[in-house]
Parts: structure tokens; sequence; C-alpha cells
């Protein structure tokens, strides 16, 4: 069983390493695209634009205080809550309703939009399948007709390096709304953006096929060895 979860953990690294490249790849050079130039994210293609995220998406910023009454059935959703690409739950069994979330100043989240932390380790992402609320340390992104959720997924993937440079340093750097809106994303035509996604999201479902199948085997190991090292199940010497 460890050999097959060390196997698993190579199929992981091999995937994530094949995603990586893809990612930088296709977010710089597109698909079938012969032609480049210099741009604020890098050598893009000539028919493609760039824009700061706060110009393309409305934003929510949510409010200074936490909610008191948590008598609902929102989600209210922090960090430590996004594990994966999509959330749609929180991990803290904490639920507001309208009339909490108006109290606290906050907004709720729509469904197919791009939540990511701006306080402490920045630019942990997800789309959310579900409506939300978000605390402090989180800022999320509208949905537009004109962008595709996933593309943006991917596009604020490749700019941690900037939002490290633009955070303000303290003992926890952090991104003020102004920050997160400046923050610079490739604009490919809709076509080619769902397309990209496309790609990009096969990889993302195989690293969960493999995540799921590690689990599985790690169950397996714990139960193995409850039975085996205490005797339940005897071996044949």
């Amino acid at each position: 069983v460890d050999e097959k979860i060390a196997l698993i953990d190579n199929q992981i690294d091999e995937t994530e390493t094949l995603k990586k490249g893809l990612m930088q790849k296709l977010l710089t050079e597109g698909i079938g695209h012969r032609e480049f130039k210099d741009s604020e994210v890098g050598r893009i293609p000539i028919g493609w634009g760039v824009s700061k995220v706060g110009n393309i998406f409305n934003c929510i910023v949510p409010g200074r205080n936490k909610p008191i009454d948590f008598n609902g059935n929102i989600p209210w959703v922090t960090t430590p809550d996004i594990d994966s690409k999509y959330i749609s739950d929180t991990k803290s069994n904490l639920y507001i309703n309208k009339s909490e979330a108006n109290k606290i100043g906050s907004k709720i989240v729509p469904i197919n939009s791009v939540i990511m932390s701006c306080v402490g380790n920045l630019g942990i992402l997800a789309i959310t399948k579900r409506e939300i609320i978000i605390n402090q340390q989180l800022h999320a992104f509208i949905p537009t007709e004109s962008m595709d959720t996933e593309f943006l997924h991917y596009a604020l993937n490749t700019q941690k390096k900037y939002m490290n440079k633009i955070a303000t340093k303290t003992a926890v750097p952090y991104m003020n709304k102004e920050n997160c809106n400046s923050i610079p994303i490739p604009l490919p035509p809709l076509k080619e953006q769902t397309q990209i996604a496309q790609i990009l999201s096969t990889t993302d479902e195989k690293l969960e096929i493999l995540r799921d199948k590690k689990e599985a085997f790690q169950n397996l190991k714990k139960g193995l060895m409850q039975k085996l090292l205490t005797g339940e199940v005897r071996v044949i010497v």
C-alpha cells in the first residue's frame, strides 16, 4: 500500500508540473498564434489585450465586523475553507442569514464568482458554486458575460509574484481593495479564454482523481494497520 501511495504521489507531482507548464504557455502564447508583443504580463499574442482586473470585474469587499448570529443558511467562508478549485461550503459549519450580513456590511457573493485571499498567504483562489459570504481576508470578483470565470481563476493564479510585490509589508502581508483590483491579466477573445480554461481544467480533473485515489489508499492503510497490528486479522506464517 505504501508503494502504491508513493506511485500516486509521483503521478500528482508530474501532473502538477504539466499544469504549471501549460499555464505558462497557454496564458502567454495562447492557441495557434504566431505573432507576439511585449506587455505588462509578458509576451502575449498581438490580438490580445491586458487590463487591470478591477476594470473588468465588479468586486465585493467584506465588511469589517464579524457576524454574531450564526443562524442562517449562507456559508460564512474564510481562507482555511479553500482547499480546491471550487467552493460550496464552509468547514467551520458557520452559516448566517441576509439580515446578519447587512448588519456587518457584507454582501452576498454570487455563484460563479472568483474569491481570492488578500491577507497572509496571498492569491489562494476558488470559484463559488453557491452563494456565500466572505470574511475580511478574502476579496471577490463578480462574473461578467465578457470573461470566462475559469479563465480568470487561472489568470490570477499566474500573478502571485505581482501580488507579493504590491502587498503592504507588515507582520502579515495584505492587499487592500485597490491592490486587488490593480492585478493585470491577459485578455484573449472570449472563445479562446474558454478553450484555454477547458485544457487547464483537464489537468485539474486529473489531479482531483489522483488525490481521491491517494486518500482511498491512505484510508485502506489505516484500516489494515488497525486490524493487522492488533491481531484482529492474523497472517499465515
